[in-house]
């Protein structure tokens, strides 16, 4: 039951806004599962805090899904990297691999995606939002 309630469930293509938005939610998860999985970096527990955790651990799916998302805000990123179209970004950010992923899940967690005014439509725009309104280039 539990296991059912915590699913991720993804239908769109990714190239759509609410597909996007769905692999965010399935990487957001991940994020959750591990942060409660680990203990000062490092896994603590053995099998009895797996077994506890299995229902709220994330199915193959939900990893592909977060996978999807993690590997298209970092192409988005590096494009608008090698375009110029963003500049100056700290070092200790692009260190993280994991910086652009979670820059956009924040950036999406504060969106009114329920508003008739949200002109965000496709899948691109969404993850370059984040980038230009950080480390838009000014020429």
């Amino acid at each position: 039951m539990v296991r059912h309630y915590s699913a991720v469930d993804v239908t769109d293509q990714i190239t759509l806004k609410t597909g996007l938005i769905e692999r965010a939610a399935a990487f957001k998860k991940i994020l959750r599962y591990e942060d409660l999985m680990l203990e000062k970096g490092e896994r603590k527990g053995g099998p009895l805090k797996t077994f506890l955790y299995w229902p709220i651990s994330p199915t193959k799916d939900e990893v592909t899904y977060a996978e999807e998302f993690i590997g298209g805000t970092k192409e988005v990123y590096k494009i608008l990297l090698s375009q110029s179209v963003i500049c100056d970004v700290p070092a200790e950010y692009t260190a993280d691999p994991m910086s652009a992923p979670k820059e956009v899940l924040k950036f999406i967690q504060k969106q009114d995606f329920t508003s008739k005014t949200s002109q965000i439509e496709d899948s691109i725009k969404l993850i370059e939002m984040p980038f230009v309104e950080k480390f838009l280039c000014s020429k």
